[in-house]
């Protein structure tokens, strides 16, 4: 299933992903600077959603949420929506 989530007040502006049988099967980042989103979209691949979340939860950057902590809240939202 492929899904999409906007997000304000950081770098990232969209996080489109495609998840299937709990898996990850890509990411890409729309917006911000690009060496986070790429390295985060290569390490995703084929990671277990669960698991990537409790990887990534709780990142911070500035004193607010990062690449990470974007992807890990997209991943959730993510979960609740299949």
């Amino acid at each position: 299933m492929k899904l999409s989530f906007d997000h304000n007040g950081s770098c990232t502006k969209k996080i489109v992903m495609e998840i299937d049988n709990g898996r990850i099967v890509s990411t890409e980042f729309i917006g911000g600077q690009p060496g986070n989103p790429q390295i985060l979209e290569a390490l995703a691949e084929g990671m277990e959603v669960s698991e990537t979340i409790g990887l990534l939860q709780g990142i911070a950057c500035n004193d607010d949420t990062s690449c990470p902590g974007r992807l890990a809240r997209s991943l959730a939202a993510a979960v609740a929506k299949l």
